[in-house]
């Protein structure tokens, strides 16, 4: 990016980021890097990509995510073909670490039965 447009990325995602519950000390470089994965998410992309995909998978959520409401995971998991669905009552948006421990066993026992 143009300094100017990193400047003004960084600016406008900061504050968003640490509303969504990232931490303040989150690099500019991983700002600008997540803007442009988010400016790129075609929600339409990825149920085309989980309905082909013949592997289970896991997915996870928490009902309080101020980025992802409940309704996308539920859609995800009936796009998959071999779903295991965690859903936390709580937990935002960072589950990996708000619902560490949880979450790490969950996947053990999954990855386990598959």
């Amino acid at each position: 990016l143009h300094p100017v447009a990193r400047r003004a990325v960084v600016a406008v995602a900061r504050p968003i980021a640490r509303v969504m519950g990232f931490s303040k000390h989150v690099s500019d470089d991983e700002l600008v890097l997540a803007t442009r994965i988010c400016a790129g998410y075609r929600p339409l992309d990825l149920e085309e990509h989980l309905r082909h995909l013949a592997k289970p998978v896991l997915i996870a959520w928490s009902d309080d995510d101020p980025s992802v409401q409940p309704r996308v995971s539920k859609a995800l998991v009936d796009c998959a073909d071999r779903p295991h669905s965690l859903r936390f009552p709580t937990g935002g948006h960072n589950l990996q670490s708000t619902r560490a421990t949880e979450l790490a066993n969950a996947i053990v026992a999954w990855a386990d039965t598959v």
